[in-house]
């Protein structure tokens, strides 16, 4: 019998894992399928932010693997600008999923603290079709892998290895950090870390533009009473998230506005209403 060898590409390797799983799923134990449901719709919200030249090469617990191909042809370079897109896609989507996930199971609130990083990797891997699935080998495969365990001090970055950087270049004009991760079995691996800052991945507009659009048709200006600088807790469709892991990745501060309640101002006028049409009678009444 011969001996077969499976054809190897060079391909781009991307994970995107949910952080906090693990601490998430042990608080609701009580609760498992809301949490597992929330999880589940996560991955789907990531996956569905996919598209090609990026293929799904399995769903690994609170992980999705993909990978992509590298063609050597006039195509690499809109390729490479795409898959830079879909990485970012990947957080937006996570966080537009996860703040309507909060709002629907209260009992899973503390999802809030779910958070998503990303590891790209650049090598070769040997593609072998099993039962109607493509499955990924190598060594390549495998230090993609043990990345997810790294020394990054955050819970929310994209990760990319020297390789990976030189094939990608520039990610969203973000400043780069340089660091060395050292992988058990494989050695020292020379990384890349980008922070991405919450305006990129957590809403289309700033938090206080979205906030003055959503209360100015309203409220009169004359009851903007205090504007205090603060920082951005919450909005009414706004993403209700803790503190940023990374000084990077702080959102924008805006004016605390102080608001005088609306039922009080509109008893006010009417009261005022109904007075000024009295003494438009009297002034208007017949002469004695």
């Amino acid at each position: 019998m011969p001996h077969l060898r499976p054809s190897t590409h060079k391909a781009l390797l991307v994970i995107a894992d949910i952080s906090g799983f693990t601490q998430f799923m042990k608080s609701h134990e009580n609760t498992a399928n809301h949490a597992m449901h929330v999880v589940v719709e996560l991955l789907r919200a990531v996956i569905s932010a996919a598209a090609p030249p990026l293929k799904l090469a399995e769903v690994e617990g609170d992980a999705a693997f993909f990978y992509a191909l590298c063609n050597e042809d006039g195509e690499v370079t809109r390729e490479l600008v795409a898959i830079k897109k879909q990485v970012m896609s990947f957080f937006r989507s996570f966080y537009q999923t996860l703040h309507r996930l909060c709002a629907l199971y209260p009992c899973a609130r503390n999802a809030r603290d779910l958070r998503l990083k990303v590891v790209i990797h650049a090598g070769e891997v040997a593609l072998e079709h099993i039962h109607g699935f493509d499955k990924l080998f190598g060594m390549d495969v495998i230090l993609t892998h043990r990345l997810l365990k790294n020394s990054v001090p955050s819970q929310e970055y994209v990760l990319m290895t020297e390789a990976a950087y030189n094939r990608l270049g520039d990610f969203h004009q973000l400043e780069p950090e340089r660091q060395t991760e050292y992988c058990e079995d494989i050695g020292v691996v020379e990384t890349v870390v980008f922070f991405p800052p919450a305006r990129l991945i957590h809403a289309a507009k700033r938090p206080d533009e979205r906030l003055r659009a959503d209360v100015k048709p309203f409220l009169p200006s004359a009851y903007l009473l205090d504007k205090t600088p603060g920082r951005f807790a919450a909005s009414t469709n706004g993403y209700q998230l803790p503190e940023p892991f990374h000084l990077s990745a702080c959102a924008q501060t805006f004016e605390t506005v102080w608001l005088v309640p609306l039922q009080t101002r509109r008893q006010h006028d009417c009261a005022t209403h109904v007075a000024g049409q009295g003494r438009r009678e009297l002034s208007c009444g017949p002469s004695p």
